[in-house]
């Protein structure tokens, strides 16, 4: 542990979430815990709707994309 905060992973599959997934990147970025304590991670598979480029412009370079 580190200064007793647990590392933890958040895992987001996305698939033709382009409404959505701007406003959870939002709430994720909020979260009151160390960043080097976590780690975000969108899965995002083919969609047809925007969604890869909505998490491109809006998510954070600490997040993963894949």
């Amino acid at each position: 542990m580190h200064d007793g905060f647990l590392f933890f992973s958040i895992v987001i599959p996305a698939h033709n979430e382009t409404k959505y997934i701007g406003t959870t990147i939002a709430s994720l970025t909020q979260l009151d815990y160390p960043r080097e304590r976590m780690e975000v991670i969108v899965v995002e598979n083919g969609s047809t709707d925007g969604t890869l480029e909505t998490v491109t412009a809006c998510a954070p370079a600490w997040f993963k994309v894949t």
